[in-house]
């Protein structure tokens, strides 16, 4: 539990700005410390009379491991979890919680059975179908990671680092059923150590090999010789924009949802007041409008390309972490929703595709 405990703090201390993997690492940690204080609760309760598959703790294992899934999603796709899709990965749980207590209220007995030959002789009942029906979903989240969309180009992982987390997840999964399927004292304290060490394993990967990696482009040189103009001045305005342009379309910097004024000023190898100077200039009103800009028109070229796509999806893909911020600036950048847009935009090319007919005629 302290392990665990110091785990969860260094990765929060770790945490960067925009970037919520660690803090969400850092939760599981913590989560991990009040699941194992229950556990040890739960077996000093019943230390005298242990007792293999208990309800409770598969319940407690399924919510434990649903939780985990939320760190790597995270890593994959940032932005990609809000507020109702966290809710939606927690309804499966809430369900089966709500069904146990649903079996409690109609007078379900769950026996607590003391080895795993007495719970194989009562295979059929509903009771031991709903245990190993729970032990079964420990392992649907390691499944469901290769579901998850790699919504961006950019990324902060590979499949590498994947299947080392996944593996891992099983490992812990096979432990905790293992634990909880056996009275020995050596499985439970193996156990705790095997378990200890995944999540140092992942912290470790986290904090020192998983590094938050920025568009691989390379720094644009200092100018050599600065031009001695005012900063108003129009050519050195249009010059910083060119070079502005050539980053951003090269690198795709758009891309990247935390992408801020300080990393194009790095990139550019500028300063802030030349920065916004050839921005203004160039009819744009800041930083952000010129960003939000870039992915608009990329979300439309995407779109375009494909025919059809998942609206959401392109959103996510060319950099935009909400839906409700990428349909304002949608609206703003074109004066109707994206519906409405390829809607037009498939009149428009009827339209002229039929004018030459009809002038002929």
């Amino acid at each position: 539990m302290i392990i665990f405990l110091l785990l969860s703090l260094l990765l929060f201390s770790q945490h960067k700005e925009g970037e919520r993997s660690r803090t969400m690492l850092a939760c599981m940690n913590f989560i991990s410390v009040l699941n194992y204080l229950n556990q040890i609760i739960y077996f000093n309760q019943h230390i005298a009379s242990p007792v293999v598959m208990p309800v409770q703790l598969l319940l407690l294992g399924v919510f434990v491991i649903s939780t985990y899934i939320m760190y790597p999603i995270e890593v994959i796709s940032p932005g990609w979890l809000n507020r109702k899709r966290v809710l939606k990965l927690y309804l499966p749980v809430t369900a089966l919680f709500v069904l146990y207590e649903i079996t409690l209220a109609l007078g379900v007995v769950y026996t607590p059975f003391e080895s795993v030959g007495d719970l194989m002789a009562h295979i059929g009942s509903f009771e031991v179908i709903f245990r190993i029906v729970l032990a079964l979903l420990f392992f649907l989240p390691a499944v469901f990671l290769y579901f998850v969309p790699y919504t961006r180009r950019y990324n902060n992982t590979n499949y590498k680092w994947m299947r080392g987390y996944v593996i891992v997840v099983v490992i812990n999964a096979i432990g905790f059923l293992v634990v909880i399927n056996s009275t020995m004292i050596i499985v439970r304290t193996l156990y705790y150590a095997i378990s200890v060490s995944c999540s140092l394993y992942i912290a470790y990967q986290e904090l020192f090999v998983r590094l938050i990696r920025q568009p691989e482009i390379t720094r644009l040189p200092v100018a050599t010789a600065k031009p001695k103009m005012a900063i108003g001045n129009n050519e050195k305005a249009s010059s910083m924009f060119e070079r502005l342009e050539q980053y951003v379309n090269q690198s795709e910097a758009w891309r990247n949802p935390d992408l801020s004024v300080g990393d194009l000023i790095s990139g550019l190898s500028t300063n802030r007041t030349y920065l916004r100077e050839a921005m203004q200039q160039n009819g744009y009103d800041s930083y952000t409008s010129y960003i939000n800009r870039k992915r608009i028109a990329e979300f439309i070229r995407i779109i375009e390309q494909q025919g059809e796509g998942n609206y959401l999806h392109t959103f996510f893909d060319v950099g935009f972490r909400s839906k409700a911020t990428a349909l304002r600036n949608f609206r703003e950048f074109t004066g109707m929703t994206p519906t409405e847009y390829f809607q037009q935009q498939v009149k428009d090319i009827t339209f002229a595709e039929t004018t030459p007919q009809i002038m002929q005629k």
